[in-house]
């Protein structure tokens, strides 16, 4: 439930900071892993 507020804030950083492509896809893969770390929980 706190993926998608979490996820629309990373955008907004990555909004403000799209000289950092790198960043961006650090947060993309952070992202990604918490939703795998929320799916191996509730399963």
């Amino acid at each position: 439930m706190g993926i998608v507020p979490m996820k629309t804030i990373l955008m907004k950083f990555s909004k403000v900071e799209p000289k950092m492509p790198v960043v961006a896809l650090l947060v993309d893969i952070a992202v990604g892993f918490s939703h795998f770390l929320l799916i191996l929980f509730l399963l």
